[in-house]
């Protein structure tokens, strides 16, 4: 078996070692041919050493119509590989309501297999999608840490290296650039920097960041003020959790996090945890657990598996 798996230039992907494409690696047994970004006109032509049997796409619905896109269906299609498309989290709101009108359906459809959570394959089977359906409720997306992100013993040693007691930074909210996501967040961050104000909390609150000053930020905070959208946990629950700083956040939940109902439930949430060090460790103790069961090159595992059977 030899797998295409891509893309994996953006997002601080685990394979993403910056590196030209493609790239010849051996994971799990099998080898896998990565491959980077797909924007513009990337190209994609080149000639595996071993015939291909697999294209695995990275949420294809945000890549439709791209130009090297098609080109590697049309590729797919002419040396009859099958076709799996992974949908981490598809049906948050920039997914379900932004890919849907930039043709979800044609990426679904290109598709041999897809793998997606329950929550998503409920959706789609109401929908009428007649499509081969793999059902991956663990977790479906991955951090973008580039210490700790795919090593286990970075994770567990974030309690010595990063203790909460030493932590500089009261609370950290580090969003996501794409503007689906600002409005929904805008009040509730607006009324975390006055709660800062008020209670003279030390923080950072921004979007933007690179991996590296990610990494930075979340393994010197005490607690990281989350903001999901979907049926997952986003890719901040993992590096949160990576990092050693205490998440609260609304659902889904991993292991260790503080549930939060209302900004004004939040801010009483961090301030609790801001003047107990010993909670925060507590927590964090238990989210890096989480964390080590999910990096990134655990989650491609599993997903693979399900992939390629």
């Amino acid at each position: 078996m030899s797998i295409l798996l891509g893309p994996v230039g953006h997002a601080g992907h685990p394979f993403n070692d910056q590196t030209d494409f493609p790239q010849r690696r051996y994971l799990w047994g099998e080898e896998v041919y990565t491959f980077g970004t797909l924007w513009g006109d990337s190209e994609i032509e080149f000639i595996p050493a071993t015939p291909l049997t697999h294209l695995v796409i990275w949420d294809p619905a945000w890549l439709h119509g791209e130009p090297a896109l098609e080109k590697l269906y049309r590729y797919a299609q002419e040396h009859e590989l099958r076709v799996v498309g992974v949908y981490s989290d598809w049906f948050a709101g920039w997914h379900g309501e932004t890919c849907k009108r930039v043709g979800t359906k044609r990426s679904l459809d290109i598709c041999h297999r897809i793998i997606i959570d329950s929550y998503g394959e409920a959706a789609l089977r109401r929908w009428g999608y007649p499509g081969e359906i793999r059902v991956l409720d663990q977790y479906l997306s991955y951090g973008r840490l580039p210490v700790r992100g795919g090593d286990h013993q970075a994770v567990l040693r974030t309690a010595e290296t990063h203790p909460q007691e030493d932590r500089p930074t009261d609370v950290c909210f580090i969003g996501h650039d794409h503007a689906g996501y600002i409005w929904n967040r805008a009040y509730m961050l607006d009324q975390l920097q006055a709660a800062c104000d008020a209670y003279g909390w030390t923080s950072v609150i921004g979007k933007g960041y690179t991996a590296a000053q990610l990494e930075d930020h979340l393994t010197q905070a005490k607690v990281c003020f989350n903001c999901q959208l979907g049926s997952q946990p986003n890719m901040r629950a993992y590096e949160a959790a990576a990092c050693g700083a205490v998440l609260v956040t609304n659902p889904p939940l991993i292991p260790g996090a503080f549930r939060y109902q209302t900004i004004g439930h939040a801010v009483t949430l961090i301030r609790r945890l801001v003047h107990d060090a010993e909670l925060r460790r507590a927590a964090a103790a238990e989210q890096s657990v989480w964390a080590v069961e999910h990096t990134p090159l655990l989650v491609w595992q599993r997903i693979l598996e399900l992939a390629c059977d």
